[in-house]
């Protein structure tokens, strides 16, 4: 009985390195599942950013217009900026979802990545690929 009590090399000795190694499992578990919810919304905040930043270009342009056309004192004036404008408006457009486009194929790796275990800049910290 003296012994046992008293001899603590036994399983009391070996119980923190097994507390600690499932604590590590579960602490990098938890990095890799919450990268996912993570980067998803980072690209929603890049996303939005980006909305902002197209729908300001494209808020000057339409007073810049506005704006000129009370300076002409003809039809055909008025109809060559419209026309200009039109030209603008179509290419901004096409320019943007090009933009768009990459943005999220990009964004669809990067989710695949953080899915998968990768570890993301700013994300998933201390752990090495």
């Amino acid at each position: 009985m003296s012994t046992s009590s008293s001899h603590p090399s036994g399983p009391a000795r070996s119980a923190p390195d097994k507390g600690r190694r499932p604590d590590e499992a579960v602490q990098q578990a938890l990095s890799g599942f919450l990268a996912v919810p993570q980067r998803l919304m980072q690209i929603n905040i890049e996303a939005a950013n980006h909305a902002v930043a197209f729908m300001t270009r494209r808020m000057k342009a339409n007073a810049a217009l506005w704006s000129s056309m009370g300076h002409f004192s003809d039809v055909s004036g008025a109809a060559e900026a419209q026309r200009t404008f039109l030209e603008t408006v179509t290419k901004d457009y096409v320019a943007e979802m090009t933009e768009l486009t990459d943005l999220a194929r990009k964004n669809l790796a990067s989710v695949s990545d953080a899915a998968a275990g990768a570890p993301l800049p700013g994300f998933a910290a201390g752990r090495s690929s």
